[in-house]
């Protein structure tokens, strides 16, 4: 999971640099452009990532481990959230931004809704299901709703 996240990071804090060290000579378009820009990058990447894990990710897990029950417990987990992977760079790409740029309300909702609210109504299906499965649906679907997340920036972006 960090392996995946890593690019992310990586990707909202080379974006804020370069946003926080122009501050004085674009204007909040350009900043909107390069935000842009940096949001556009990670779907693309988390795209093939999520493609690739949903593919190759048994290969990729053997590589790390030849334990035969961790790769099928890591297949358990891929087997729901990769192909949402996507999502889920993007959205840390975004609140990497806004973390670095001023943005640090916005960031802490965004984070404070996935950080808490995943992992509670995770653990309440979990326990009311009797499936640990129940909880990689939860992480799924909050990574697939990280997409309406940036769908709105993208919104807002157009109509102002």
């Amino acid at each position: 999971q960090s392996l995946l996240i890593l690019p992310a990071i990586s990707l909202g804090m080379a974006t804020a640099i370069l946003m926080n060290s122009s501050i004085d000579k674009i204007n909040g378009k350009k900043h909107n452009s390069l935000m842009m820009i940096s949001i556009n990058i990670g779907i693309v990447c988390y795209g093939l990532i999520s493609l690739l894990m949903l593919m190759y990710g048994r290969d990729f897990v053997a590589f790390i481990t030849a334990d035969a029950r961790q790769i099928n417990q890591a297949m358990d987990y891929f087997n729901y959230v990769s192909i949402t992977y996507v999502g889920m760079g993007t959205i840390i790409t975004y609140t990497v931004i806004l973390e670095q740029t001023g943005m640090g309300k916005r960031s802490i909702i965004l984070n404070s809704a996935y950080f808490i609210l995943v992992p509670i109504i995770g653990w309440i299906l979990s326990y009311i299901l009797k499936s640990y499965t129940s909880y990689y649906l939860v992480i799924a679907l909050a990574n697939f709703a990280s997409l309406f997340v940036i769908a709105i920036y993208y919104y807002g972006l157009y109509t102002q």
